[in-house]
């Protein structure tokens, strides 16, 4: 038995033992291409996977915000806000006026200040006069100087023998008793001149009521709240006929001046951190620009949740502070706005 490995039957399609069989024409023919792209669009999000890991595995790179220096304005007084000249996107510059706080207890408050001020003006209206220890200091003197003068007569009397020794030592007792009783007057006067310390008191509090009084009268229209600083308003928290506490925040202002970009670094990417080596930033609308870093980083903190990225676990991160070579592009001045830092290959090839 003769053994075969091949087939006897014929490999053409068209024949079958000898008889042809005809088939009728496709209706259409599917071009080739069209398999090649439907298999590319099918697999693209796994090629595309695949070129964002390739990258990430070679290519440094970490997101990053604008950051400005941002200053919190806060109410220096209590209040209620009459009026109020911010809003979000503003620039202002030092000193504007942002708004106006009034307090509509300052009547209340100023009354009994008047109060108390008339009561105080009267009793020192009705303070002991000085005009009578004066007079009797006066009196006091001229009785002196008439008791001395009396006593230079008894001593020429003396001299001419029409007096008696005893006659001048009266003379004398009496000059004693002027003199004592000026002295007692001077002593009066010291003490009227005096005031005690009860009205002492009344005169300070007097004091103390009208510079009240005065800085109630320069604040009863209310206080204008100027900017300390120059910048771009962030955000507005109060509003007309708010009630505000004293230290109540009213705005957050960036400076513009002060803008820098701040990454969050994977730290297996620390050894990229050179102060004064050049990286790229890269803007949301593809715009490129160098800057350096800007010291050593000092701080380690979770990467924000609105800068991860899908399938990325947030995790420690180092805080990198850059500075662009050149200023930042006035379009991307936006507190927050986004970017990519380029770091360059991880490894040289």
């Amino acid at each position: 038995m003769k053994v075969r490995f091949t087939s006897g039957k014929s490999r053409d399609p068209f024949q079958e033992k000898g008889v042809r069989i005809p088939y009728a024409p496709a209706r259409r023919t599917f071009p080739r291409w069209r398999w090649y792209f439907v298999v590319l669009l099918v697999s693209s999000p796994l090629l595309f996977f695949i070129a964002k890991v390739s990258v990430g595995v070679f290519w440094a790179t970490s997101p990053g915000v604008i950051f400005m220096e941002k200053t919190p304005i806060n109410s220096p007084t209590s209040g209620v806000l009459m009026e109020v000249h911010l809003r979000e996107g503003q620039h202002i510059a030092l000193g504007d006026v942002m708004a106006k706080v009034a307090d509509p207890t300052l009547e209340m408050k100023r009354a009994p200040l008047t109060a108390e001020r008339k009561v105080l003006m009267d009793y020192a209206s009705r303070h002991i006069s000085t005009e009578p220890f004066r007079d009797a200091l006066v009196l006091a003197e001229r009785v002196l100087k008439e008791e001395k003068a009396y006593r230079s007569k008894i001593q020429e009397l003396v001299n001419a023998g029409a007096a008696t020794k005893a006659d001048l030592n009266e003379a004398q007792k009496r000059v004693l008793r002027a003199e004592s009783d000026v002295i007692k007057a001077k002593i009066d006067l010291n003490l009227a001149l005096a005031p005690s310390g009860e009205y002492k008191s009344q005169q300070v509090r007097l004091a103390q009521i009208d510079g009240e009084l005065a800085a109630m009268a320069d604040i009863m229209g209310g206080v204008a709240l100027v900017s300390p600083v120059s910048g771009v308003v962030l955000a507005v928290f109060a509003v007309v006929n708010q009630a505000l506490a004293q230290g109540a925040p009213l705005a957050v202002v960036a400076d513009p001046q002060t803008a820098s970009i701040v990454t969050f670094l994977n730290p297996k990417d620390l050894g990229f951190v050179e102060k004064g080596k050049k990286v790229r930033i890269r803007f949301p609308e593809g715009t490129m620009v160098e800057a350096f870093p800007v010291g050593r980083p000092t701080l380690a903190e979770p990467a924000p949740s609105s800068l991860s990225k899908p399938l990325t676990e947030i995790r420690q991160t180092v805080r990198v502070t850059l500075s662009t070579r050149s200023p930042i592009p006035e379009a991307f001045l936006v507190e927050g706005l986004p970017v990519t830092v380029h770091w360059g290959g991880r490894w040289p090839w």
